[in-house]
C-alpha cells in the first residue's frame, strides 16, 4: 500500500481553463484546455501540442503563464499567475501539463484553499 506524499491533496475537477501566456511583441496567446485535477499548489491540465509548443517558445526561464478557471458550483473566477512545472505526452497530439500557482494574491489563495477543503 502506498501513501500520498504530496503537501496538498489533489481534487479531481474537470472544468474549462483559459491559459494565457506572453507572446512576441507584448502580445498574449490564449489556449482553452481542461483541468484534470487541482490542488492548492497547482493544476494539472489536459491539452494539445499547441499549448506545449507555445510554452516552450517562451524566451526565458522560468516559463510562465496565467490560468483562469472557476471551480464547479462557485461563481468566483480564479486568475492565478503560474509557472510551468512539467508535461508528458499521452498520445500523438494529447498532453498532460502541470503548472504551479505563484499565489501572488493571498485572498485568492485563502479562497481556493477554503473551496478545495469544502469539496472533501
Amino acid at each position: 500500500m502506498s501513501s500520498e506524499r504530496r503537501t496538498y491533496p489533489r481534487y479531481s475537477i474537470h472544468t474549462d481553463v483559459l491559459v494565457s501566456m506572453p507572446g512576441p511583441a507584448e502580445s498574449t496567446s490564449d489556449f482553452t484546455v481542461e483541468s484534470i485535477n487541482v490542488s492548492l499548489a497547482g493544476i494539472q491540465l489536459s491539452c494539445n501540442g499547441d499549448l506545449i509548443t507555445a510554452l516552450l517558445e517562451q524566451p526565458k526561464l522560468p516559463f510562465g503563464c496565467t490560468v483562469h478557471f472557476n471551480l464547479p458550483s462557485n461563481e468566483h473566477r480564479f486568475v492565478l499567475g503560474s509557472q510551468y512545472l512539467s508535461y508528458r505526452r499521452k498520445s500523438q497530439r494529447d498532453f498532460v501539463m502541470v503548472v504551479i500557482f505563484l499565489h501572488e494574491d493571498e485572498q485568492q489563495k485563502q479562497l481556493l484553499e477554503a473551496l478545495l477543503t469544502g469539496m472533501m
